[in-house]
């Protein structure tokens, strides 16, 4: 596992890994993102509605 890891980036330079890991967490903040409260709650209940910034502990707004 850890070698086919360094065969495929051990071409790019740090700054390229670099960029490329931020762009990989943005995808997934974005992903993040699109799903519903109510999923994220779980079992489709609401079981308190997110009320802004840090304000129900998990959820935070840019």
């Amino acid at each position: 596992m850890y070698q086919s890891f360094y065969e495929k980036y051990s071409s790019y330079s740090l700054e390229q890994l670099r960029k490329m890991f931020i762009n990989s967490v943005g995808e997934f903040v974005l992903w993040i993102q699109s799903f519903s409260f109510s999923l994220v709650a779980g079992n489709g209940q609401l079981l308190r509605q997110p009320t802004g910034q840090f304000g129900n502990g998990c959820i935070s707004t840019p």
